[in-house]
C-alpha cells in the first residue's frame, strides 16, 4: 500500500500488487464493511505465505516438508523427546491422519520412532537420537541442527 499514488493511476491489468488490486476493486465495486481491515488481513495473509515458501525451499535441501520439520522440532523441543500423535497433531493443528503421516514418513528415515504404549496403538513418538539427529545429521555435530532452527543457509548460499 505503499504506492498507493501509483495505483490510483494505475489499471487492474498493470497492477502487480494484490493489495492494490483489492483496494480499486474494492473502490470500484462500492463494497460495505471495513476495507482497511480486510487490506490487512490480505497482506498478513499474503507475508505468511511468502514466508511459508522461503522456509519450505530451504527444508527441501534436507527431503524435509514444512510439517515434517514441525514434527521434529516439536519433540526436540519437547522436555523429553516424545510426545503422543494426538497431542502431536493438537500442538501443530493439523489433523491426527497428517501426524501420523508425517511420523511415518520421518520413521521410515530413521530420524524417529514409535513405541507402542498399553492403550494407545499408535503409541509415542521418540527423537530416536535425542539432540545428535535433525534433518538426518547423525554425531554429535550440531551445526545442521542450528542452521534448521535459525534458518542459516549453507556456507556460499543465500
Amino acid at each position: 500500500m505503499a504506492t498507493r499514488k501509483a495505483a490510483d493511476t494505475a489499471t487492474p491489468d498493470t497492477m502487480t500488487d494484490p493489495v492494490d488490486w483489492a483496494h480499486h476493486y474494492w473502490q470500484e465495486h462500492g463494497l460495505q464493511g471495513d476495507e482497511q481491515r480486510f487490506l490487512a488481513m490480505s497482506s498478513l495473509l499474503r507475508y505468511q505465505r511468502l514466508v511459508v515458501d522461503a522456509v519450505e525451499e530451504a527444508l527441501r535441501a534436507h527431503k524435509l516438508n514444512l510439517t515434517d520439520y514441525l514434527v521434529l522440532m516439536t519433540l526436540q523441543l519437547s522436555e523429553n523427546g516424545t510426545r503422543l500423535i494426538s497431542n502431536l497433531a493438537r500442538s501443530l493443528m493439523v489433523h491426527a491422519t497428517t501426524a501420523t503421516l508425517a511420523t511415518d514418513r520421518l520413521q521410515k528415515r530413521r530420524l524417529i520412532s514409535r513405541t507402542p504404549t498399553p492403550h494407545r496403538p499408535t503409541g509415542h513418538v521418540h527423537h530416536d537420537h535425542g539432540h545428535r539427529t535433525q534433518a538426518g545429521t547423525q554425531g554429535d555435530d550440531h551445526t545442521e541442527r542450528d542452521r534448521l532452527r535459525h534458518g542459516r543457509r549453507e556456507a556460499g548460499g543465500r
